[in-house]
């Protein structure tokens, strides 16, 4: 009999699926109830770390409460830097999973320095970027930081779950994201150097698909177009999860990523 179709099993899949949903909705109640107090404390943390580091790398910022100021630029870390929402699916993952209540205290424990460690890698990228470029420094805060904290997220949970369950299953996706995560970091990063002939052609389309319909607007000029006019996290991202599913192969691959980013072009 096929496991899948076990009631057990469909009833610990289900089990887990409704607990992940409520611990998620009641920490996201909780993160939102927060004291400010706590709030600016958490902020003053992260902005400290990113600090400390830049300090080590030898660039040696200047600290005022949340604010980073390097080279004349001035970075503030908001409630958003601060890992509430990217620690709430974590949180959640670990309370849901059945699993022993010290597995569970590891996990969160290490997860969530793990986390802390990687935002502050985020942040000290950020302000980097800013003594470079404005436009360098929106793209990586805007599409960079983002999908990377969401696939670092999945991909720890993925680590505690192989570790404690010792799924071949397990091990399978945590590899997946692993090449994916890889992956986007790759075409992240090279991103910059087509992004704005992407996003012209797809502010370009727009302006005739409007003129087609009637809608007199002003066509924008080219050099007026950024890298950031439009969002790249969805074809990119898309790219990574395509190219990183072995079981496609390479034509197959290549032939989806292609359709994928015609799909979203015409949808952006």
């Amino acid at each position: 009999m096929n496991f899948r179709s076990n009631p057990t099993y469909v009833l610990g899949k289900a089990s887990f699926i409704f607990l992940f949903a409520v611990s998620c909705s009641f920490l996201y109640l909780v993160t939102v109830l927060l004291p400010d107090r706590i709030v600016d404390g958490l902020r003053s943390m992260h902005a400290y770390l990113s600090y400390s580091l830049l300090s080590v790398m030898g660039k040696f910022p200047t600290l005022h409460g949340t604010y980073l100021i390097l080279g004349g630029v001035s970075i503030e870390v908001t409630r958003e830097c601060s890992l509430l929402y990217p620690s709430i699916p974590l949180l959640a993952f670990i309370t849901a999973y059945p699993s022993r209540v010290k597995d569970k205290i590891k996990g969160i424990i290490l997860g969530l320095g793990a986390l802390v460690l990687i935002n502050a890698v985020r942040i000290v990228s950020i302000v980097i970027a800013g003594t470079y470029s404005h436009e360098l420094m929106e793209y990586i805060h805007t599409c960079m930081a983002e999908s990377m904290m969401i696939l670092a997220v999945l991909w720890l949970c993925l680590v505690w779950l192989a570790r404690i369950s010792q799924s071949t299953m397990a091990a399978y996706y945590l590899s997946f994201v692993t090449r994916t995560t890889l992956i986007n970091l790759f075409i992240t990063m090279t991103w910059p150097l087509a992004g704005k002939r992407y996003a012209w052609a797809v502010v370009s389309l727009t302006w005739y698909a409007l003129s087609f319909a009637g809608f007199a607007i002003g066509r924008p000029a080219e050099s007026s177009i950024g890298i950031n006019s439009v969002s790249a996290v969805g074809p990119i991202l898309f790219s990574a999860l395509v190219l990183a599913s072995l079981s496609l192969g390479k034509r197959v691959g290549i032939l989806g990523v292609i359709t994928g980013f015609v799909i979203l072009f015409i949808i952006q």
